[in-house]
C-alpha cells in the first residue's frame, strides 16, 4: 500500500525534477506514517496547479484537502515559489492525520472543538515528522501555529464562546480567514495548541492521540 500519485500534467506544467521532488516526499510522508501506523491500505493523491476553487496559501505556494480517507488533492503554485521537499512532506503529512483518523476510527468532527482537535492533530503530526526526518520546516503556515503566543489562543477561545462545542459555527471565518476580532487560522492555532497541551498533561504521543476520541480531549483538558 502507498500514496498513489496523480499527476495533472498533461501541458508539461511540473518539470521532470519537480515530479521527482513530489514523488520523493510522498513516498518518505509514506515510510514516516508506516513505521508508526502499520499503514494497511492505499490512498489516491491529485497534485495539479492551483485553480480558482483550490487556492494555495500565498506565503507558501501550496494547499491541500482530503475529502476521503482514501482521496485527497494537492496544489503547487510554482511560479513564486519553488517546490521543496520539506513543504511537500508537511502538507501530505498533515492531509493524511485526517486520513488515518477516518479510517481507523469510527467517529468524525462535528462541533467546532472537535474541528479544532483533528486540525490540531494534523499539525503536530506534520511538525513531529519533519523533526524525525532531521528537516527544518519550511511553511509560513506552520510557523504561524508555532509563534502564536497564549494571549491569542485565550482571545480566540473567549471569541468562540458558546459556539465552540456546537456544531453551527463559521467554518471559513473560524479556520481560514479571521475577522474583525478572530485571526486568520483561528481554529488552527487552537487546535494546535489544544493538542500540545493534551500531550503535556497525558505523557501521549502524537501518534497515540490521533488515534484517541474526542471525548478523551473533552475530559483531559477540561474545555
Amino acid at each position: 500500500m502507498s500514496i498513489e500519485l496523480n499527476i495533472a500534467n498533461a501541458n508539461g506544467y511540473f518539470t521532470d525534477d519537480e515530479l521527482r521532488i513530489l514523488r520523493s516526499a510522498t513516498s518518505s510522508v509514506w515510510g514516516f506514517l508506516d513505521s508508526h501506523f502499520k499503514m494497511d491500505y492505499g490512498v489516491n493523491l491529485v497534485v495539479a496547479k492551483p485553480m480558482h476553487f483550490f487556492p494555495v496559501i500565498p506565503e507558501d505556494g501550496i494547499n491541500a484537502r482530503t475529502y476521503e480517507y482514501d482521496f485527497m488533492m494537492l496544489c503547487v503554485d510554482k511560479l513564486p515559489h519553488d517546490i521543496l521537499f520539506d513543504r511537500v512532506f508537511e502538507i501530505v503529512c498533515h492531509e493524511m492525520s485526517h486520513s488515518i483518523r477516518w479510517k481507523k476510527i469510527p467517529e468524525f468532527a462535528d462541533t467546532l472543538f472537535e474541528n479544532a482537535i483533528m486540525e490540531g492533530l494534523a499539525v503536530v503530526l506534520e511538525e513531529v515528522g519533519i523533526r524525525e526526518m532531521g528537516r527544518k520546516s519550511q511553511q509560513f503556515f506552520l510557523s504561524a501555529m508555532q509563534k502564536a503566543p497564549k494571549e491569542t489562543i485565550y482571545s480566540v477561545i473567549r471569541e468562540f464562546g458558546d459556539s465552540l462545542h456546537s456544531s453551527r459555527y463559521n467554518y471559513e471565518r473560524d479556520f481560514f480567514t479571521g475577522s474583525d476580532t478572530l485571526p486568520r487560522w483561528s481554529g488552527y492555532m487552537l487546535g494546535y495548541h489544544l493538542v500540545k497541551e493534551y500531550l503535556d498533561k497525558t505523557g501521549d504521543s502524537i501518534f497515540d492521540a490521533t488515534l484517541a476520541s474526542y471525548s478523551n480531549f473533552k475530559k483531559v483538558l477540561e474545555i
